[in-house]
């Protein structure tokens, strides 16, 4: 008769075979893996606020069984009492998009308990650099690389491109650089774009700022995400799922709701 194998063999031998799977599947495939259990995470949270409350902090509009929220100009459902996110047509979002909403639902919700508050983060229009934002420093090198830099190349430097770029996108134009705009995001987050025209020394540049409050509304990796995701609107692009992986800016995803 054979022996049965230890605990501790069994253990090892699941092991090994979840690491052969992550190391077959897609990159994009392991980080919605990653990305689900703080999804339903953040669910469970939300289904424990009072909707009243949420409502009013997060900005959104209740119709019936779901809030409204716009990201950008993508105007999204989030049904109650499940949360899941959706198009305006119905169909669900992927996983980067239901995080980013689920995270400033969760923000939101939390700021209406501790501190008592009866809206949604006011926007200061003061604005800082991704590098200034908590934990920003860190990943500032790389989200520069998949916001400005796109930007600036998809645009080929062209100034009067940009400010077609933002009326077409509904930015809110500034005096700031050569030219500049701001965008609201969310209703408690706004972010801005400022240009600076190339010559014969330099380059042409750009800057993806945010507003002074934004942190509070969203953790690092859910503004990287909304920096992408402006850059690519400015650029004609449709959301794809290129970036998935910049939503999670650790080898393990951030803990919902990190200040």
């Amino acid at each position: 008769m054979s022996a049965r194998p230890s605990a501790s063999c069994t253990a090892n031998l699941a092991l090994e075979m979840g690491r052969g799977l992550r190391q077959k599947m897609p990159a994009k495939d392991q980080w919605r893996q990653s990305i689900r259990p703080r999804i339903e995470a953040a669910r469970e949270l939300l289904k424990k606020l009072p909707i009243d409350d949420l409502v009013l902090a997060s900005g959104g509009r209740f119709q019936e069984d779901h809030l409204e929220l716009s990201l950008f100009d993508t105007p999204l459902a989030v049904s109650i009492p499940d949360f899941a996110v959706t198009e305006a047509d119905g169909r669900v979002c992927r996983e980067k998009t239901q995080i980013l909403l689920l995270d400033y639902l969760v923000r939101a919700g939390r700021a209406q308990t501790s501190p008592p508050s009866s809206e949604a983060t006011p926007v200061s229009r003061r604005w800082i650099g991704f590098q200034e934002l908590p934990d920003g420093a860190f990943y500032v090198k790389a989200f520069r690389s998949y916001t400005s830099d796109v930007l600036v190349s998809g645009l080929n430097g062209d100034t009067d491109a940009f400010r077609q770029a933002v009326d077409h996108f509904g930015g809110e134009p500034f005096s700031l650089g050569d030219a500049a705009a701001s965008f609201r995001a969310l209703p408690s987050i706004c972010l801005a774009v400022v240009w600076w025209a190339g010559d014969d020394e330099f380059p042409a540049n750009a800057s993806v700022l945010f507003d002074r409050a934004a942190s509070r509304a969203l953790p690092i990796d859910g503004l990287a995400a909304l920096g992408s995701r402006l850059c690519q609107g400015l650029l004609g692009v449709a959301d794809d799922e290129t970036n998935d992986e910049i939503c999670t800016m650790d080898s393990e995803p951030m803990l919902l709701g990190k200040e």
